[in-house]
């Protein structure tokens, strides 16, 4: 086979592994970026406005960052395959280092638009983090309240690691927000 052929077919199995499901249709990491880019452009604004009505709850990105995740192979994105409608959307983002040196990446952004949707992009989320790195250890953190993420999170083999005061949310008062941490890497 002639190095082209070669590169094309191996980039072939590595979107196959990208593509889970086909209704609705859920992709990951590179796989995301085969959505036009007109498409992915309106994906990204309503993903940002999604989370501006939740300040208090979640990270803001900009409709560049989150277009950037989804170019660079760090996004779940599960759409409508007839209507394009956006159903879920998360990406994974470089979190830090555990102490073995190993290291962890958050699954945040997490939205839901349809019902099951949230447990599907948690499950393609994992996946996508093994696929990544497979020796690095995915989280996710939720506010302290918010009791249907936990489920979701612990119904999906999620393990709780702690509760902690979160830097970077605060409360509806202004106060640094009580969070929980899980462990969501996919285990072998």
């Amino acid at each position: 086979m002639c190095p082209e052929k070669k590169i094309m077919s191996d980039r072939l199995k590595h979107l196959d592994k990208q593509i889970l499901s086909i209704e609705p249709l859920i992709m990951i990491g590179d796989a995301v970026g085969l959505h036009p880019s007109h498409r992915l452009f309106s994906y990204a604004d309503r993903i940002s406005d999604e989370l501006s009505k939740r300040p208090n709850t979640m990270l803001q990105y900009s409709p560049a960052n989150i277009l950037n995740a989804m170019m660079e192979g760090r996004a779940v994105l599960s759409t409508d395959l007839d209507s394009n409608e956006l159903l879920g959307f998360a990406q994974l983002w470089k979190y830090g280092v555990t102490s073995n040196k190993k290291d962890i990446y958050e699954f945040g952004s997490w939205l839901s638009f349809a019902k099951g949707s949230g447990r599907r992009v948690l499950t393609a989320g994992t996946l996508l983090g093994s696929q990544i790195d497979s020796s690095a250890q995915v989280i996710a953190i939720v506010e302290h309240s918010n009791v249907r993420a936990q489920t979701t999170i612990k119904s999906t083999g999620g393990i709780f690691i702690t509760s902690a005061i979160s830097e970077k949310l605060v409360t509806s008062e202004g106060l640094p927000a009580p969070i929980k941490i899980y462990d969501v890497s996919k285990r072998q």
